[in-house]
């Protein structure tokens, strides 16, 4: 999209995110953080880019839409590595704005109690597994 003017429409559950007079996509409003909303979905795209930028990022807290999500961050960053640990987290984040935060935490929890090292990949096979089985 660089070099290309964007038109974003604002509405309170989400943000429609136009080029010219076409539709590209829908970013659903997730976090409500100290009066202010944060749109988390739309940071991890860029965040995923530069991945390095999302360990300075002054409203990094914002991106953690609980205490379950903050403990996976520092556990991927643990198992993997900064860097890495960051890319597993944002997959993660990509994961919560595509389905929804409901539906990330508990599947989360369940890696969390579990040992040994655990990849975002695991938690969407584990969302898509779900969603097939209420099909």
């Amino acid at each position: 999209m660089i070099g290309h003017t964007l038109r974003v429409e604002l509405y309170e559950p989400e943000l429609k995110v136009y080029l010219g007079r076409d539709f590209l996509f829908c970013l659903r409003a997730c976090v409500a953080t100290e009066d202010r909303r944060w749109t988390f979905a739309m940071w991890w795209c860029r965040c995923l880019r530069k991945p390095g930028a999302f360990i300075h990022y002054r409203h990094r807290e914002a991106l953690y839409p609980s205490a379950t999500f903050r403990s996976a961050f520092d556990r991927l960053v643990s198992d993997h590595g900064e860097r890495p640990g960051v890319i597993e987290y944002l997959q993660v984040l990509k994961l919560a704005a595509e389905e929804t935060v409901e539906k990330v935490e508990p599947l989360l929890r369940v890696q969390l109690a579990r040992t040994g090292k655990w990849r975002a990949t695991a938690v969407r096979d584990q969302v898509m597994r779900r969603r097939g089985q209420s099909h």
